[in-house]
């Protein structure tokens, strides 16, 4: 699952049978801000910065109850997320002034 606009890489998912995995995938885009269509990837919402950080608050929400469910330690997934979003957090910043400049 491709999260570069908040960590800057994606996440992996669990290793498991194709009817699980189609279901985490399921689980996780469900709050995705793009759907795909016809081969082509459409924008359910308008993308603000506030959006963003909404759809990432309910992906980084999933993704750790499927690795909790997955049988991995709750906590350290988060721990493993927060660093990852420490580390890229210059970069969205960046992205936030660039976004903001250009709603002059």
């Amino acid at each position: 699952v491709s999260a570069n606009h908040w960590l800057g890489t994606t996440l992996e998912t669990p290793q498991q049978s194709v009817e699980a995995a189609l279901d985490t995938r399921r689980r996780i885009m469900q709050h995705a801000c793009w759907k795909s269509g016809h081969g082509r990837f459409l924008r359910r919402t308008a993308l603000t910065p506030e959006n963003a950080d909404t759809i990432w608050s309910k992906i980084r929400s999933e993704y750790i109850q499927t690795l909790a469910d997955s049988g991995k330690d709750e906590s350290s997934v988060q721990r493993r997320l927060d660093r990852l979003e420490a580390k890229h957090r210059h970069i969205r910043e960046r992205a936030l002034k660039e976004w903001e400049h250009c709603q002059k």
